[in-house]
């Protein structure tokens, strides 16, 4: 029973990494988006995707790749180190996934030559 509050508990913590992650990053996020996309709606639609995607990484990651080797008899020493493993891994997949919405980022700055993407009419303007 104590390994699956273990694992449990890594699986809190891959939510709470995820959420204070997303909680530091949205304002700017949102803003450089809103001038990336032209569009409050189309900037919004673009940081939920990120957010739900940065999630589900972690939760995978806290779920699939822990550190636990035996169900039974384990003892606590052996359980604070497996834990460890899963939260290193559960890191390590919130650093990727900033990464790469980075990269993204940066391929959609305006570079010499290319505009940003204009908003087209019809469509509010929440700015």
């Amino acid at each position: 029973m104590e390994t699956v509050i273990f694992f449990l508990v890594g699986v809190a913590l891959a939510l709470g990494f995820s959420f204070v992650t997303i909680a530091v990053m949205r304002k700017s996020y949102r803003e450089i988006l809103e001038e990336l996309c032209g569009t409050a709606q189309r900037a919004g639609y673009w940081v939920r995707t990120s957010e739900v995607c940065l999630v589900a990484l972690a939760l995978f990651v806290a779920i699939a790749f822990h550190g636990y080797r035996a169900l039974e008899g384990s003892d606590m020493v052996e359980l604070f180190w497996g834990l460890m493993r899963q939260v290193s891994w559960i890191l390590a997949a919130v650093f990727a996934s900033l990464i790469v919405i980075a990269l993204v980022i940066v391929r959609g700055l305006p570079h010499e030559g290319k505009e940003v993407m204009a908003p087209k009419e019809g469509l509010p303007q929440n700015r």
